[in-house]
């Protein structure tokens, strides 16, 4: 299959006929946020209490947010994971005591863009476990990343986009 850029009005078709996403390379991302051990219904509560620290983060990239899942081993849909809300850094800086640094190293990702209209965040996960099975990728680490941007509105709003990183290598032959 050949491998195309996905137009954002497209998202959803092209994630549910079985477009591939764009697999790319990205250096170290430095992330600072807060962090529990949650499941998924603590996701927002996180987040409500990260949205007024947020902009006292210094050296902080603007206009990017991020949502870091990390599993533990043995880890089963349904089980707690550790969560984290933040916003990458260019550099470190004192912090609010409430925040945490997370250091993510250079890595390859498999970015899926989602349109939140199709399916909600559970539509995107079936999308991603569909592709990886076909995939000439595996997952190489117990994490991935939701990332935020201009294009996010709201969890409610289905014209929301949200993008999906799955760190990734190619599946030994």
């Amino acid at each position: 299959m050949r491998k195309r850029r996905v137009h954002v009005a497209e998202v959803g078709q092209a994630m549910a006929s079985g477009t591939e996403p764009n697999v790319l390379r990205h250096g170290e991302l430095l992330l600072v946020g807060m962090v529990t051990r949650a499941g998924y219904g603590d996701i927002g509560a996180l987040w409500q209490a990260f949205m007024p620290v947020e902009a006292s983060v210094p050296a902080a990239v603007r206009g990017r947010a991020y949502e870091l899942h990390v599993y533990p081993e043995g880890y089963a849909c349904g089980d707690p994971f550790w969560l984290m809300v933040a916003v990458a850094v260019e550099r470190l800086e004192h912090l609010p005591p409430a925040l945490f640094v997370k250091p993510l190293p250079a890595a390859v990702y498999a970015v899926f863009e989602h349109r939140l209209g199709d399916g909600g965040f559970e539509g995107a996960n079936d999308a991603i476990e569909a592709w990886s099975r076909s995939s000439a990728y595996e997952r190489c680490a117990p994490y991935d990343l939701q990332v935020f941007d201009q294009r996010f509105r709201g969890p409610e709003d289905p014209a929301s986009v949200v993008e999906f990183w799955i760190p990734v290598r190619p599946k030994p032959n």
